[in-house]
This record gives structure tokens, sequence and C-alpha cells, in this order.
């Protein structure tokens, strides 16, 4: 995924309140090295009905702009926390920012907190291992990170 639109079409498949991207955040993690030059743009989707938490990996120099960008005073991204890696990917490494409810090392769990449908939770179960969330305590999430994926 490296569009606001792709983003938007992927998670609206997946979500069971559609409503909650009407107040996601975009986040353009890097101008112009998407496709055909369009910046990689993932989008931080609230808490709200059936959300319970969200997951959003960012390049550390954009840490501060992300997080103020989602800490404007609505309710949607409360107790937003920032998870610095223990092994960055990349030369500036990626940090880990989440909201709500703790995440879950339980894939069926995680998915559920992310407010995820039954068919697009059982979809990703078992779609194999990069369709799974990640439970973003390891490396690996960042590699994800970098595909663009938001959770």
């Amino acid at each position: 995924m490296h569009t606001a639109d792709e983003q938007h079409t992927l998670l609206a498949s997946r979500l069971a309140d559609r409503g909650l991207l009407e107040k996601a955040v975009e986040v353009t993690v890097f101008p112009g090295e998407g496709r055909e030059g369009a910046p990689l743009t993932w989008l931080a989707v609230p808490v709200g009905d059936g959300r319970a938490s969200g997951c959003l990996m960012v390049p550390a120099p954009l840490v501060l702009d992300v997080v103020m960008a989602m800490d404007d005073g609505s309710p949607g991204f409360p107790s937003l926390r920032l998870h610095r890696l223990a092994h960055p990917v990349g030369a500036d490494g990626f940090h880990r920012i989440q909201w709500g409810k703790s995440l879950s090392a339980d894939p069926e769990t995680a998915l559920t907190r992310f407010g995820y449908h039954q068919a697009a939770v059982t979809s990703l179960l078992t779609g194999g291992a990069t369709a799974r969330p990640p439970d973003c305590r390891f490396p690996s999430c960042a590699r994800r990170a970098q595909d663009g994926v938001s959770w």
C-alpha cells in the first residue's frame, strides 16, 4: 500500500466500522518514494465502535510530526505510546506508535482489537504470516511497515 486511497480501500475492506476512516489521520512517511514518485502514505485509524487499538510504524525523523497530528485533542487516539524498536530497520530506524488498548500477541485478538470484521480476521489468519497483524514487538513489524502496512 502506497497511497492514502490504497490504504483507505484496504482498511475499508477489513474494518467493521468503515466510518472510522473518515477520522483517520494521513501519515506521509516517504515523500516522493512511492510508485511513480507518489508519496508513501499510511492511515492511522482512530479507536471507536468495535476498534480498541491501533498501531503504526513510523520512520524515526517523523515521529514528532505524526504524534502531534494524532494528538490534536480528538478522542480517537487515546493513550498514545511510542516504542523504539530494539533492532531499528533502515538508516534512521522505525518506531511504533500505538494507541488504545495494548496490542495482543495473539493474532486473532489483535485483529479483533483493530476492529476488523470476522471475515477479514479469518482471511488474514489463513493468508500466511505476511498478512497477519504485527505484534509490534519484533523487527519484523518494521519490515512490514516499510511495505506500507498500517493496522
